[in-house]
């Protein structure tokens, strides 16, 4: 049974992405662990991040591969949340066939 449930998900995964004509636009270094910044101050992590927060403190920076916000509370990261604007093809037909 251990056999049967470590080989499902890469069986699931060979429907997704055969024939993407384009490759995806990969993430900077600094968006791709985006919960490095949970507990950091708001002036360090905009300033890691070369950008400004908000009036209420949070930081949103929106580029075309993704959305990243960070919310903050008492001037500290709390809450990261990103948002990708663009992903693989995926067939569900192609996945249920195999």
């Amino acid at each position: 049974m251990k056999h049967l449930i470590l080989i499902l998900p890469t069986v699931l995964l060979f429907g997704c992405g055969q024939g993407s004509e384009k490759p995806l636009t990969p993430l900077a270094q600094q968006y791709q662990h985006p919960y490095q910044f949970i507990g950091k101050p708001v002036n360090e992590v905009s300033k890691a991040l070369a950008t400004q927060a908000n009036d209420v403190g949070n930081i949103i920076i929106e580029e075309k591969p993704h959305k990243l916000l960070l919310e903050s509370n008492n001037n500290f990261i709390s809450y990261v949340d990103i948002d990708f604007q663009e992903t693989i093809p995926c067939s569900i037909k192609k996945i249920l066939i195999l």
